[in-house]
């Protein structure tokens, strides 16, 4: 019988995870300033930007 289910629960195991932390910036689209055209080139290019840094991160990890 279990007196203190917290107790209990602290003394499982639980696996440790290793795993490496990452950051990378992206323009603030919310700044984006001009006419539409203006504007929707900067989504564009920040869509082409984080495209391209997913492609260069997965080729990473299969190395």
């Amino acid at each position: 019988m279990v007196k203190n289910p917290t107790h209990a629960v602290n003394q499982t195991a639980v696996k440790k995870i290793k795993y490496t932390r990452f950051h990378q910036n992206f323009p603030d689209l919310a700044m984006a300033q001009g006419s539409e055209q203006q504007v929707m080139e900067s989504f564009e290019n920040t869509r082409n930007l984080i495209r391209g840094y997913c492609r260069d991160f997965i080729a990473q990890i299969k190395q």
